[in-house]
């Protein structure tokens, strides 16, 4: 068995194929001791290191390997992984970039190419690599999907659908890709082929929120507010949320209903029990630029104006932070008399989406 090289590199691969890697190291480093340039050798010895874990061991064999051979691609890209390992982004970057220099069909080095871009948010730079790997791997549905999510990030709409497209042939029941497809259409205002995709998501999953409340702006869209309704009393039946009611209300003032728009508000009132923030949310879905409450007390003091004489009017608040909360407490009821706790609340909400709100 030993009087080939082969034998011994034969030899070596199988003791690490089944984890005797102090065996494996023995047989490699024997051979190097006869054949200190054997290329496979090196390559084999610093794979065991690798899989050991000692990177150091295995940095110094890859390296090695390229002082034999310097286009040698695949202890290139091993470097590039221990690289990336310690964190070291550039250097990774270098060594893939110099990986596909000597091999451009490398898709693994091209794959975390791919990653790296996206951590430093190079989007347009990641595309690239996943529409070259796209090529050589046309059968590759992960970088289809993956290149799909990156194109509605960018706005590409057109090229996310032909993406997810592909997806969903080889992957007919894969929903989370047909509700992004379904966006897309929905963003492109393909209203008919959006509904196709989000009913075939139904089809499989009748509780889908996703697609419950997607429907349900696609028939808001097309004033079909008898259809929008039904569909947000499902939302309703399913995940009661107050946005659900907010919304649902805002159909029925499309229709001039507003008694039932009033009843329904009244509901969501006595299941939540903060008119607060349900404020916050309506003035939100109705994109306002401001919110007024209205309360018995001015607005929001430093203490409780009523037992401190003390007690400041804060006549503006640039932000909400836990100064600002401590003096939210102790002032008025829970509901609607003085209440700052939840009024304080419903500002944070509104600040989120660049809201104004007054108290007054």
């Amino acid at each position: 068995l030993f009087r080939s090289t082969d034998s011994y590199l034969f030899l070596g691969v199988l003791y690490a194929s089944e984890e005797r890697y102090s065996d494996s190291i023995e047989v490699l480093e024997n051979l190097l001791k006869k054949k200190p340039d054997n290329l496979m050798a090196l390559y084999y010895l610093a794979s065991v290191y690798f899989d050991m874990k000692d990177y150091d061991k295995a940095e110094e064999y890859f390296k090695s390997c390229i002082d034999i051979k310097s286009d040698f691609d695949a202890a290139i890209f091993n470097l590039g992984i221990i690289s990336e390992m310690r964190n070291d982004f550039e250097k990774a970057k270098e060594y893939y970039k110099k990986a596909l220099a000597a091999n451009p069909h490398n898709m693994q080095a091209r794959e975390r190419l791919s990653r790296i871009y996206l951590k430093e948010d190079k989007i347009e730079e990641a595309i690239g690599e996943l529409e070259r790997i796209s090529r050589q791997l046309p059968k590759n549905i992960d970088i289809h999907k993956r290149l799909g999510l990156l194109y509605l990030d960018s706005n590409e709409y057109e090229k996310a659908i032909e993406e997810f497209r592909i997806v969903l042939e080889a992957q007919p029941e894969d929903i989370t890709v047909r509700y992004y497809l379904a966006l897309a259409l929905e963003t492109l205002k393909k209203y008919e082929m959006a509904l196709k995709e989000l009913k075939a998501i139904l089809d499989i999953n009748p509780e889908d929120i996703k697609a419950l409340l997607h429907l349900s702006f696609i028939y808001s869209e097309t004033q079909e507010y008898e259809k929008a309704i039904q569909t947000y009393d499902e939302l309703i039946r399913i995940d009661a949320k107050p946005e659900y009611y907010i919304y649902k209300s805002f159909i029925l003032l499309q229709l001039k209903d507003t008694e039932s728009a009033a009843k329904v508000l009244k509901e969501a009132l006595e299941r939540f029990g903060d008119n607060d923030e349900l404020g916050a949310m309506a003035a939100i879905i109705s994109e306002a630029d401001l919110l007024i409450i209205l309360s018995d007390i001015e607005g929001l003091y430093t203490g409780d104006p009523r037992s401190s004489s003390n007690a400041e009017l804060l006549s503006f608040i640039g932000s909400i932070g836990p100064d600002i909360e401590k003096y939210a407490g102790g002032i008025g009821t829970a509901y609607g008399i003085g209440g700052m706790e939840s009024k304080i609340k419903a500002a944070k909400i509104c600040s989120f989406s660049g809201i104004s709100m007054v108290i007054a």
